[in-house]
């Protein structure tokens, strides 16, 4: 038993390199099939990805390869480098977490240069080495997304970054640019706002998880009012250390910018004030379409998860100051305000605002302090209103209410109808595809309940036997009922079984004589006198013995 570990660990490091040789070997096959490859996580070596390097060079139909999370060194991606100088099928590229230095990362920039296919490249949480990648800018004509988060480059790498898209601004085809948790600083954002008054192509900034303070929101809203210097359509600035100020700095951008659609700035300290401030850039606003305001006054100036009720939040003020907005935007499709202190009053002024607004479709109120009354509101506001058709944040015990669940049912048609429409909306985490949150929750408690009190049905087939038969029927209209057993003749009384026993019985074979019978004779073996004959027999030949003597 002590060994058994050990044992189970090499036996799935055989099961692993087993599958990798299969996968290479269809690579070597040119598999048309084989159009993408995750083997993440496998403790891939460099010699199995020179392998599937050598491969690659020559295979026409693989389109996304992700090698995540191995032991892969330089050696390895060199020689994954030198096989994107001849593939031209390959689309996307996931190198994060491995072990590779600035050799290996200048190795892949050269062999971008010469590359003409790859559209997608994620090299995160690899260190502050992974901005040596921007030395294929300006000469590589194909990527598109590039991924950078959890590298700690700082204000340095990002300013290297942003001078090397700055040069090749004309021949830069970058147009997402994901650099989240990367300890950015004001700094930072002051060289990204200077990058997106020249850069023209972006449309999304990933920007989560650092610390970029007022300041540095200053030097991003400036370039966002830049409408003829930028295309961003798309800016996250969540879990930051953004303010009312920041807030108010972002509105004015609001203001003026005709390309931002989807506002990200959860997670910072935003309150009343900056909720004012952005509800009055929505009344002007004529393109945002998805603002997220959760988690505000919680994330970087308080230790305790409750002391946000102390302090300023968004609250019941800021709801107020929205739904007026909300009145009058025609934009606006996904509002976020997870637990943001909203509370009934807060509630019931934004239910009062979707009576009246027909673009807003999705309300996230997650985590906050909500009663029956305000989803009674939002759920009377949602039978006026057909094209709102979710609310997140509703508890079970909530949907128990007779009233709530009265609504709940007559909106019941609409809200299917609305998200068999919709298509999936996936915006900051939301998934706009998705069923309603505790509402349908509680129609799967109905229909199991339902299904318990059902009386229970008679079992004429065990699960393996049903099984058997819908996989080797061909067509289950064409299955014949099964023929039913022959009908036993009906029983007879002892006394006629016995007569019937008699009357088949045959006289014994007459020995004096040497013959047989008939059947006997014909080689079958006649049947033995029955018990009784023999006891006659017997007794007629006693009685006989005695009268002689």
């Amino acid at each position: 038993m002590g060994c058994f570990p050990k044992c189970e660990k090499f036996r799935r490091k055989r099961k692993r390199n087993r599958a990798i040789s299969e996968l290479i070997q269809r690579l070597r096959d040119n598999d048309s099939t084989l159009t993408d490859i995750d083997i993440s996580c496998w403790k891939v070596t460099d010699r199995q990805l020179r392998n599937i390097s050598r491969a690659l060079a020559t295979n026409d139909y693989l389109e996304r390869l992700d090698v995540q999370s191995n032991q892969i060194t330089d050696k390895g991606v060199e020689s994954l480098s030198e096989a994107l100088t001849y593939n031209k099928s390959l689309r996307e590229l996931w190198l994060g977490r491995n072990r590779i230095t600035e050799r290996g990362i200048d190795a892949l920039a050269l062999s971008l240069c010469r590359n003409a296919g790859l559209e997608r490249l994620a090299l995160e949480k690899i260190g502050p080495q992974a901005v040596a990648i921007s030395h294929c800018f300006g000469r590589n004509r194909f990527l598109e997304r590039l991924y950078l988060g959890q590298n700690d480059m700082g204000d340095e790498g990002i300013a290297q970054l942003c001078g090397a898209l700055r040069r090749a601004a004309r021949n830069n085809t970058i147009k997402i640019l994901s650099i989240n948790d990367n300890d950015i600083g004001d700094e930072g954002a002051t060289s990204l706002g200077r990058m997106l008054r020249e850069v023209n192509n972006l449309e999304c900034l990933n920007l989560r998880t650092n610390k970029i303070d007022n300041d540095g929101v200053a030097a991003l809203a400036s370039a966002l009012r830049k409408n003829g210097y930028n295309t961003v359509n798309m800016l996250r600035l969540g879990y930051n250390q953004i303010d009312d100020q920041g807030a108010s700095y972002l509105s004015d951008a609001l203001v003026d910018n005709h390309t931002l659609e989807k506002l990200d700035l959860e997670g910072n300290a935003i309150g009343v004030v900056g909720a004012e401030s952005l509800a009055r850039a929505l009344e002007i606003n004529t393109v945002l379409t998805v603002l997220s305001l959760g988690y505000n006054s919680i994330s970087n100036k308080f230790e305790s998860s409750m002391d946000w009720l102390k302090y300023k939040s968004i609250g019941d003020a800021g709801a107020e100051y929205l739904a007026d907005a909300l009145k009058i935007n025609t934009t606006l499709k996904v509002l976020g305000l997870e637990r943001d202190g909203v509370r009934d009053d807060g509630v019931i002024a934004l239910a009062g605002a979707l009576r009246v607004n027909d673009s807003l479709r999705t309300l996230h109120m997650d985590e906050n302090t909500i009663t029956v009354r305000g989803f009674e509101e939002l759920t009377d506001a949602m039978r006026v209103n057909h094209n709102f058709h979710r609310i997140t944040g509703m508890k079970a015990e909530m949907l128990k209410h007779k009233e709530l669940r009265k609504l709940m049912k007559i909106n019941r048609d609409c809200m299917d109808a609305a998200m068999a429409r919709e298509q999936k909306y996936q915006v900051f985490g939301y998934d706009d595809g998705r069923r309603v949150n505790g509402y349908d929750d509680y129609r799967d408690e109905e229909e199991k309940r339902e299904v318990e009190e059902a009386p229970p049905r008679r079992k004429t087939q065990s699960r393996w036997d049903a099984l058997r038969d819908a996989a080797f029927a061909p067509n289950q209209s064409s299955r014949k009922p099964p023929a039913k057993p022959p009908a036993k003749p009906p029983a007879r009384p002892p006394a006629a079984r016995q007569s019937a026993r008699q009357s088949s019985s045959r006289p014994p074979p007459n020995r004096q004589s040497g013959k047989l019978p008939a059947n006997r004779q014909s080689g079958r073996q006649s049947a033995r006198p029955p018990a009784q004959a023999r006891r006659s027999a017997r007794m007629q030949s006693s009685g006989a013995a005695a009268r002689s003597a």
